[in-house]
């Protein structure tokens, strides 16, 4: 009989002993919290990782923002006196200074501090970029100045004076075109009844060769012996070499009686336009010589009465009348030509002689003005330019001056000036009286680079107004800006001419609408009577500007007072180019402080790579990313004054 195995008895003691450690569920919570903290460590220092790279990203851009303003406070101080700023040290220096300025702000922390960030010089990189060459660049530096330092209500005073004016301006304008236009017309009958004075001297010269010729004929054909009527029969085709010269005496005689029409309707349409600006400007206008029909229709009687004197003997001649007949035909002849002659010359010495005193009046005023105003710019410009600036001007408006600033902005345009003066007073001066107008009319108009013009008047130096820092060319800068001549005096004296040319049209302007003026005579004379007493008038109110006094612009707006400085003013709105202007500024900067604004720079780019050390998972995240135990941190920023 077999025995059983006990209960206790087990032949695999191993397996069973793993089996209960297998089932036993004592513990189990503890090593589940294990795993758990162990995953929650290691993601409590990924996060705290990823913060203080996201700490360090912060810091590290705060740090190269500092170290590009740092680079930006090394400015030009030469170019800080204009009020602009720009930093020409060099690419190497910029970023000295930015490497300094980045590894100070970073080294606070340490090697291994919360937001420690390392920074090697050879991961540092720097540009500097829009130099003060540039015109949108130097623009907007010269605007963001002359908001605070002058605001546009200043110069809009000025030329709110100038718009007031305007109608004067318009009024004389239209009168000395009006003027022209009658002197156009009196010029173009003059130059006709010249034409026919030439004719009808023609017609008496033949009507007297015709008499004297037929006197002989006479003679010939009434011999008692031997008549003869050959001679006279061949000069009878002389008659139609007068009536073709007759013909074209009529032509210039209808053509200068249409201009007469013309000059007596113009004159009435004047008068009427010109009645409501003053009272006793109307009589001028009819001052001018008109002839009127009865002149003509009377010249050119006479002139057919002449030849039909002529005609009657040749058909009596061909009728062969007898000797008595065709004595009193010929003495017909002779006594027309004689009194037709005589008659014919006093007139036209009597008018040509009128004309001529009213020529010689007009040339007379336009003499004196031209004299007057000579004189007032030659005692002008006395004194005004004492220095030899010819070295200087030779670098403004070499390669490397002005013209250098315009190949700079691509502009090829000529760095010369392109100043046309206005048109000499002596001339006609209707120029003054154009310009007036051309002034006025810029008046209107505020345009954008008004800031830039009061930069340019206020910063620069001008005939009137002296500098702080003794700058190479005195008292002329704002002058060459407008008008870039090539000389001291050659500035000045454009400034002055535009000046005086101004001031003459506004007294000339006072003188003609004066309403208690007599009459003048003619237009012109009327005209070159003001011209005159406008430069009188104008050669006083200059010696006034350029010793620094202010002159009413206008006699009716006598609050409204001007100085030097606002008839500049004026003329940048006129003149002013603005490439033109940008690069004359920019080449005077340079010559003054020696800076080349082509390396003067106004902003700096600056890129960075940094490195943040890994506390806790420096495996795990060791990437693309990072290096041995870091991460790369790459930054770039851009600063600008």
């Amino acid at each position: 009989m077999s025995k059983q195995p006990s209960e206790d008895h087990d032949p695999l003691p191993s397996r069973k002993w793993w089996d209960k450690s297998v089932k036993n569920e004592r513990g189990s919570v503890s090593v589940l919290l294990l795993l758990l903290f162990a995953a929650f460590f290691l993601f409590c220092g990924l996060l705290v990782d990823i913060a203080r790279i996201y700490m360090a990203d912060n810091r590290v851009e705060t740090a190269l923002r500092a170290g590009a303003r740092s680079a930006l406070s090394g400015y030009d101080t030469g170019v800080k006196e204009y009020g602009l700023f720009g930093v020409s040290v060099g690419d190497e220096q910029i970023k000295q200074w930015s490497i300094e300025v980045v590894q100070a702000h970073l080294r606070g922390q340490g090697k291994s501090g919360w937001t420690a960030a390392a920074v090697e010089s050879s991961k540092l990189h720097t540009t500097a970029l829009y130099p003060l060459a540039d015109h949108t660049i130097f623009r907007q530096q010269v605007m963001e100045r002359m908001k605070y330092v002058a605001p546009a209500e200043f110069a809009v005073s000025i030329t709110e004076g100038f718009r007031k004016t305007r109608a004067e301006a318009a009024a004389v304008q239209t009168y000395t075109e009006q003027m022209k236009q009658l002197e156009q017309l009196q010029e173009k009958r003059e130059q006709a009844l010249r034409a026919a004075k030439s004719k009808a001297e023609e017609l008496i010269r033949d009507a007297n060769r015709f008499h004297n010729n037929f006197t002989s004929y006479i003679a010939q054909a009434t011999h008692p012996e031997m008549p003869s009527y050959s001679a006279g029969d061949a000069a009878l085709s002389q008659y139609s070499g007068m009536t073709k010269t007759l013909n074209e005496l009529f032509a210039h005689l209808q053509e200068a009686n249409q201009v007469d029409r013309e000059m007596a309707g113009y004159a009435d349409q004047t008068e009427q336009s010109w009645r409501s600006q003053t009272a006793n400007a109307s009589a001028e206008w009819h001052g001018l010589g008109l002839l009127g029909e009865d002149y003509f229709a009377k010249y050119r009687s006479d002139a057919a009465e002449l030849v039909a004197y002529v005609g009657k003997l040749c058909n009596q001649w061909s009728a062969r009348k007898g000797g008595q007949e065709l004595r009193q035909a010929n003495g017909d002849i002779k006594q027309g030509a004689q009194r037709w002659g005589q008659q014919l010359m006093q007139k036209e010495a009597e008018r040509q002689a009128a004309y001529d005193r009213q020529k010689q009046a007009e040339k007379g005023k336009k003499q004196e003005a031209e004299t007057e105003g000579k004189k007032a710019l030659s005692q002008a410009l006395k004194g005004a330019c004492e220095r030899v600036d010819l070295p200087y001007y030779i670098k403004l408006l070499g390669n490397g001056g002005a013209l250098k600033y315009l190949q700079y902005n691509e502009n090829q345009a000529a760095a010369g000036s392109d100043y046309q003066a206005p048109e000499p007073v002596g001339s006609s001066g209707l120029g003054a009286i154009q310009f007036l107008s051309t002034v006025s009319s810029a008046a209107e108009l505020l345009r954008n680079d008004m800031y830039l013009n009061e930069f340019a008047l206020t910063t620069f130096n001008h005939r009137l107004r002296a500098d702080e820092y003794n700058h190479v060319l005195e008292k002329q800068e704002a002058e060459y800006i407008l008008y870039g001549l090539p000389g001291c005096e050659a500035n000045i004296s454009a400034a002055y001419a535009e000046m005086f040319a101004v001031r003459t049209a506004l007294r000339t302007a006072e003188a003609l609408l004066q309403p208690a003026r007599a009459a003048a005579g003619t237009p012109a004379l009327a005209f070159f009577t003001a011209l005159a007493e406008g430069v009188r008038q104008a050669s006083l109110d200059m010696e006034k500007l350029i010793n620094g006094e202010s002159v009413e612009l206008f006699a009716k707006t006598p609050s409204i007072r001007l100085n030097y400085g606002d008839y500049l003013r004026i003329f940048y709105l006129l003149h002013s180019s603005d490439d033109k202007a940008m690069a004359r500024m920019q080449a005077l900067i340079e010559l003054q402080t020696g800076t080349d604004l082509t390396k003067a720079y106004t902003s700096v780019h600056a890129s960075v790579e940094a490195r943040v050390p890994y506390w806790f998972m420096p495996r795990v995240l060791r990437g693309s990313e990072g290096g041995k135990g870091s991460y790369a941190i790459y930054k770039q920023v851009s600063d600008s004054y």
